[in-house]
């Protein structure tokens, strides 16, 4: 869901949750909690939102599943400008996730 709709950051889970019913025939009804329960956690000596410490515990996930689409550095590169746009974060808390995103990168296959 981080890559089929960024928007799940922000906090904007309708999207999600729709496709999620209509591609997968699911629903879940706490969609939210799978990335913002437990409210904050540390991620490289740096106290982040949940969601972050999310995807950094799931980059090689993230990292594969861009692998498996047709032009995976292309559509890494689209997710990322979504993603690092994204305003509700503190810079901290940005530079963070800057970081986590570009070692997503690394695993991208170019």
């Amino acid at each position: 869901m981080l890559i089929a709709s960024p928007s799940v950051l922000e906090g904007d889970y309708e999207y999600a949750c729709q496709w999620l019913l209509q591609r997968k025939g699911v629903v879940c009804p706490s969609f939210r909690d799978n990335f913002s329960a437990g409210g904050r956690t540390v991620v490289n000596g740096v106290n982040v939102p949940q969601v972050i410490g999310k995807i950094n515990e799931w980059k090689a996930d993230i990292a594969k599943a861009f692998n498996k689409k047709e032009l995976p550095q292309q559509h890494f590169e689209h997710w990322k400008t979504r993603v690092l746009s994204i305003g509700k974060f503190s810079s901290v808390e940005k530079d963070v996730l800057k970081k986590i995103v570009a070692d997503i990168g690394k695993g991208i296959s170019r």
